[in-house]
């Protein structure tokens, strides 16, 4: 029996078309379990990433405002205008 060209490639087509579904429904499955996984496990210790950043965050501000008070302590507001102490620059000896 003769089978023309035209249905094989009408079968191909089909073949790979059921393929590339069953693969993207696959790939679709595989992240709905991801994120399900995600949501409901979660190491003692393992923190989400903005949490991590926000942490980092606060750290920072609090060293910025120990630093504040550390220079608000050692440059008092009557002596704004006083020269900052000098910087000591690599290679160079250091200033007295």
């Amino acid at each position: 029996m003769y089978i023309p060209d035209a249905v094989h490639e009408l079968i191909e087509w089909e073949v790979a078309a059921a393929y590339e579904h069953g693969y993207r429904a696959a790939v679709a499955d595989i992240a709905a379990g991801h994120t399900e996984l995600e949501a409901a496990w979660r190491p003692v210790g393992r923190r989400r990433h903005d949490e991590r950043v926000a942490e980092r965050i606060a750290e920072m501000r609090s060293h910025a405002r120990r630093l504040r008070a550390e220079l608000a302590r050692t440059c008092p507001p009557g002596d704004a205008d006083r020269d900052w102490p000098p910087v000591a620059v690599p290679g160079r000896p250091v200033p007295r």
